[in-house]
């Protein structure tokens, strides 16, 4: 009845790095966004600022912004 050798302190270690990934794992969903959706927001945010001053009354005529399209979504697998 002879079993294998297991070194406990690299299983204690293992087994902590497991929980971290996971945990990590989860801020990345919670909270993570893509450096594409955060540069969507952005130039949104530039578009709808540049549509606001647009829209004051004013001697010159507002520059044209073109739309841009959304961000793909994120495939969670």
């Amino acid at each position: 009845m002879t079993g294998d050798i297991v070194n406990l302190n690299k299983v204690r270690k293992a087994k902590v790095r497991a929980g971290k990934a996971r945990g990590s794992e989860e801020n990345r969903i919670k909270f993570g966004r893509t450096k594409t959706e955060r540069r969507y927001d952005d130039d949104e945010n530039a578009r709808r600022a540049a549509a606001l001053d647009g829209a004051k009354i004013a001697s010159e005529p507002a520059p044209a912004v073109a739309p841009i399209d959304p961000p793909k979504p994120r495939s969670t697998t």
